[in-house]
C-alpha cells in the first residue's frame, strides 16, 4: 500500500513539475509581447515605454483578464436591458390575456342565455300551437257547414 501511494505520489510530483516548464516557457512568450507592447515610437524615432503599459507577465496577464470582464460587463448590460425589455413585454402580455379571458367568459355567459333564450322561444311556439289545436278541436265540431242533417229533422 505505501508502495502505490509513493508511486502515486511520484507521478503527481513529475506531471507538476512538466507544468511548471510549459507555464514557464509560456511566460517567456507574454514578456516578449509585453515588451513590443510597452515601446512606442515618438516623433524623434526615438523608444518610449508606455507609462500605462503592462510590465510584468502578471500586469499583462491582468490587463487582458480586465479587457475580458469589461467586455462581458458590456454583454451583460445589453442583456438585462433585453430583460427588462422582455419583462415589459410579458407584463403587457399578460394583462392582456387577462382581459382576453374576462371577454370570454362574458361572451359565453351571453350565448348560453341565448341558446336558453331560443330554447324557451321554440317551448313557446310549441305550446301555442297546442293550444291552437285544442281550442280548434272544440271549436270546428260546433261549427255547422251548411249541411244539413235529413235524418235529425224528424
Amino acid at each position: 500500500m505505501k508502495k502505490i501511494l509513493s508511486t502515486f505520489f511520484v507521478l503527481i510530483l513529475i506531471c507538476g513539475v512538466a507544468q511548471a516548464k510549459q507555464h514557464q516557457r509560456g511566460h517567456s512568450k507574454h514578456k516578449a509581447a509585453v515588451a513590443d507592447q510597452a515601446q512606442t515610437v515618438n516623433a524623434n524615432g526615438e523608444a518610449v515605454k508606455d507609462p500605462n503599459a503592462p510590465v510584468t507577465p502578471l500586469e499583462f496577464s491582468l490587463t487582458k483578464d480586465k479587457e475580458l470582464l469589461n467586455r462581458e460587463l458590456t454583454e451583460l448590460k445589453k442583456t438585462s436591458a433585453n430583460a427588462q425589455q422582455i419583462k415589459n413585454e410579458r407584463d403587457s402580455l399578460q394583462e392582456r390575456v387577462v382581459n382576453v379571458e374576462r371577454d370570454l367568459q362574458q361572451f359565453k355567459l351571453e350565448n348560453q342565455a341565448l341558446k336558453d333564450s331560443a330554447n324557451q322561444d321554440w317551448f313557446l311556439y310549441g305550446g301555442g300551437l297546442a293550444l291552437a289545436g285544442v281550442l280548434l278541436g272544440f271549436i270546428i265540431p260546433k261549427i255547422s257547414w251548411g249541411r244539413r242533417n235529413t235524418w235529425g229533422s224528424f
